[in-house]
């Protein structure tokens, strides 16, 4: 029987603002759920992660580790292509989070 893998599609935030939320967006599109996570290595039950554009120094350790355990991680490169994306599925955008503009929940669910 084939197993199916679990993927994982996460925004990644990079905030020095210590009384600001610096958490990490995620959406499960299994679940149909989006939650947040302070560190990558929260995702140890997924199997695919799939990264917006932005790495930051602090998750070099955290994306070798889940690559050593096994898990496929994805990185968008295409950065400039945001607009685009966001323009092309503006609908289901909408339906999904409610906006068609730049947000968190909307940049997990759009990779």
């Amino acid at each position: 029987m084939l197993k199916m893998s679990r993927r994982i599609f996460f925004d990644t935030k990079w905030n020095l603002k210590k009384n600001q939320n610096s958490k990490h967006t995620c959406y499960d599109p299994e679940k149909d759920l989006f939650f947040e996570v302070d560190s990558l290595n929260k995702l140890k039950d997924y199997d695919e992660i799939y990264l917006d554009s932005s790495l930051f120094p602090n998750m070099w350790e955290q994306l070798r580790e889940l690559v050593s355990n096994g898990k496929s991680v994805y990185y968008f490169t295409r950065p400039w292509k945001w607009r685009e994306v966001r323009e092309r599925f503006r609908e289901d955008l909408k339906i999904k989070t409610g906006r068609v503009s730049k947000t968190d929940e909307g940049d997990a669910y759009l990779l």
